[in-house]
């Protein structure tokens, strides 16, 4: 049972005199950490002693290169790692007039807050993408009979392998998936919410099976990709290598595990870890995965990684708790289908036994591009212009034809002319 206030517990003393300490103090943050973090991330090479000395005493180096270099840095770091938002970052080198030491409770505080911060700073250093789709429908009965259609060719749901579509860009993120397991790369693919990631992730799997039988694929079978951990994954190499009985010791069960992932690729094979949802994951399992990917017979790799996520895995790497990860990772975007609109269309079309040319006519393409077109919202404060985006992703892409063939049935049209698609182009 919890005792009454327990979150009010003293965490630290107070060690510090100016605000930044507090800062620290609140997110656990180390002098060995922040000296790390300014020399990959601001250029700037001190020491613990140093930032202890600025932190505790507010002493600075005497030299003025060397006190505005690290007072430059610092600012960024507070920036970057929402401690403080850009207009008051001056406040971070203020005296701090609070006496009394960190608590949990303060710290849970401080955390929250800290999160609104980041997320509100990060929208507004890299944007955020606005766009203006008709809500999602099913299509009609009357649309399907208006076009003679029994299947909807815009079913999210992929049921054959004939339903799916694979441009340029497309074929070649399969075949990125597939060199990492025969390379035993460390690979991160990260996609929009709609960007075909599980569809892509999904052929690869029936690649696999049909023209590679000697890749191994591992997938962890957590549904909550926040529970995955080092065991998890550990049961899910035994389970694809059929290693039954494995002792308590987790020095034994990793060395068995080496050993059989070793049999197994001088016996020919590769393996491939691959984990979708990887922007649910905390950073001690990505940790993990660092070192399992450096596990090697001679420089044979013995397993590839590959992390499927969408973009907020972008942040995920970017933590300076990660980075030992995020520098040898190979990351890979999920293009929109951009160019390639038309041809996915009439792959769609044409897999439910339709005429493209019958349901849509050429010009309203052109206008679904322009509605497909998305706009990157930038802070005040960053003086940068709104952006436009290509949002030409199968989800999007989907949606908009659903609602243009149910109104072309509505309106009794042959097919889906430019006029109808001109409606969802914003002026």
């Amino acid at each position: 049972m919890s005792e009454p206030n327990e979150h009010k517990k003293k965490l630290s003393r107070k060690t510090w005199k100016i605000k930044l300490g507090r800062m620290m103090a609140n997110r656990g943050i180390t002098y060995k950490q922040l000296a790390q973090w300014l020399n990959l991330n601001a250029n700037v090479k001190t020491s613990e002693a140093t930032l202890n000395k600025i932190v505790t005493k507010s002493d600075w180096p005497k030299r003025t290169l060397p006190r505005e270099a690290l007072k430059a840095g610092l600012e960024k770091f507070a920036i970057e790692n929402g401690l403080i938002v850009e207009s008051n970052v001056y406040q971070i080198f203020l005296d701090d007039p609070h006496n009394n030491a960190v608590t949990t409770g303060s710290q849970w505080k401080h955390a929250h807050k800290t999160k609104r911060l980041i997320i509100g700073h990060e929208d507004s250093i890299n944007g955020h993408i606005v766009i203006e789709l008709p809500e999602a429908q099913m299509l009609t009965p009357r649309a399907r009979q208006h076009f003679k259609i029994f299947n909807d060719p815009w079913d999210n749901e992929i049921y054959s392998i004939d339903h799916v579509y694979l441009g340029a860009q497309q074929r070649y993120v399969v075949e990125s998936i597939i060199n990492c397991a025969k390379v035993g790369t460390l690979m991160a693919l990260v996609g929009e919410c709609g960007s075909g990631k599980t569809v892509m992730m999904n052929f690869t799997m029936e690649e696999i099976r049909a023209k590679h039988p000697n890749i191994r694929v591992i997938r962890p079978a957590r549904i909550d990709k926040k529970k995955i951990g080092s065991s998890s994954i550990s049961e899910a190499i035994c389970r694809e290598l059929n290693i039954s009985k494995l002792p308590r010791s987790s020095e034994d069960r990793d060395s068995i595990i080496r050993d059989e992932l070793t049999r197994s690729c001088n016996a020919g094979n590769r393996h491939i870890l691959l984990i979708d949802e990887g922007h649910r994951l905390d950073e001690e399992t990505i940790k993990q995965l660092k070192v399992l990917w450096e596990l090697s017979e001679g420089f044979t790799k013995l397993i590839g990684i590959c992390i499927i996520g969408q973009t907020e895995l972008d942040k995920v790497l970017s933590s300076m708790n990660v980075r030992e990860f995020a520098y040898r990772v190979n990351k890979l975007n999920v293009p929109p289908l951009g160019t390639e609109l038309k041809d996915y269309i009439d792959h769609k079309l044409k897999a439910a036994n339709l005429v493209p040319e019958k349901v849509i006519e050429p010009a309203a393409i052109e206008k679904m591009q322009q509605a497909l077109r998305g706009i990157r919202k930038f802070g005040r404060t960053t003086g940068r212009p709104d952006e436009t985006v290509d949002m030409s992703y199968p989800l999007n892409v989907n949606t908009l034809m659903k609602n243009l063939m149910n109104e072309a049935a509505d309106l009794g049209e042959d097919r889906i002319t430019a006029e109808l698609a001109e409606e969802y182009v914003r002026v």
